[in-house]
């Protein structure tokens, strides 16, 4: 009975991940953080919001992981780790998976993004060597965003605390 009930409820997780995932985002163009001024969230974020991006690098404290799209593309990964926002939420690929989550705005660009939902297939390579689950766990520590120079920054905090800045390019 427990085993059954258990399947049933991984099946409806499932369902309801994979219908959420769906739709495609519109493409759009580039957006940045800028990190010296107060600005109209609403207003600003709607550069933002309805454009694909794509990750293209990870600043950290001590190292700076390059996403290489070139590379991705060539071996038939391009579409992984890419983030678009619409009025209600995140959503987009991890590596492998669709994901969607609940997001919300706060004043002088705050974000926060919540609990990751996403489609359960196995990964069969980690590109660039970031992990999935290290790509959406920087997403829900996501507590600012800012356009620079055309580019959506996402800063965040890793796991063990220390600053992350994710930065994602316009998939024009």
């Amino acid at each position: 009975m427990r085993q059954t009930f258990m399947t049933a409820a991984v099946c409806i997780t499932l369902l309801f991940a994979v219908c959420a995932c769906t739709g495609s985002p519109d493409p759009g163009r580039n957006a940045v953080f800028e990190n010296s001024q107060s600005i109209n969230t609403d207003l600003d974020f709607d550069k933002v919001k309805n454009k694909d991006w794509v990750l293209s690098a990870i600043m950290l404290d001590s190292e700076t992981i390059i996403i290489d799209r070139t590379v991705l593309a060539e071996e038939g990964f391009g579409s992984y780790f890419t983030i678009s926002f619409d009025n209600e939420r995140v959503s987009g690929i991890g590596a492998p998976n669709r994901f969607f989550a609940p997001y919300s705005l706060a004043e002088k660009q705050g974000i926060s993004i919540n609990a990751i939902a996403g489609t359960l297939m196995a990964a069969i390579k980690e590109p660039e060597n970031l992990k999935e689950h290290d790509y959406y766990a920087y997403l829900q520590n996501v507590y600012r965003w800012n356009l620079v120079q055309g580019n959506l920054e996402l800063s965040s905090k890793t796991q063990a605390g220390t600053e992350a800045i994710l930065i994602f390019i316009s998939k024009d």
